[in-house]
């Protein structure tokens, strides 16, 4: 990313506010982690680039996004099927009340 892309950003991810304990580059990986677990069944894996984030499928499609909200559109795009990221949470709520 040129340095004109960087200025025009709309600013902090929002997860980059979240109180999270540790270093930051610690706490950003484990937020990477994170997304990955939720990213498995579409066969996608997401990694950390200077400035962004980079999106690839188990074929070898590459799409380059600025924040994590595009993650998941990426992700949909160039993976298996499509992700919910919110899946997971529904599970447990479920789950909760049988």
């Amino acid at each position: 990313m040129c340095g004109a892309c960087g200025v025009l950003q709309g600013g902090p991810e929002w997860l980059e506010c979240a109180a999270i304990e540790g270093p930051r580059l610690a706490a950003r990986q484990k937020r990477l982690r994170h997304v990955n677990r939720m990213l498995a069944a579409t066969g996608t894996k997401v990694s950390e680039s200077s400035g962004g984030m980079i999106v690839r499928s188990l074929t070898g499609a590459t799409r380059v996004v600025d924040d994590l909200s595009h993650v998941w559109l990426a992700a949909a795009e160039i993976g298996r099927k499509t992700v919910d990221p919110l899946a997971p949470f529904r599970t447990v709520k479920r789950d909760r009340l049988q």
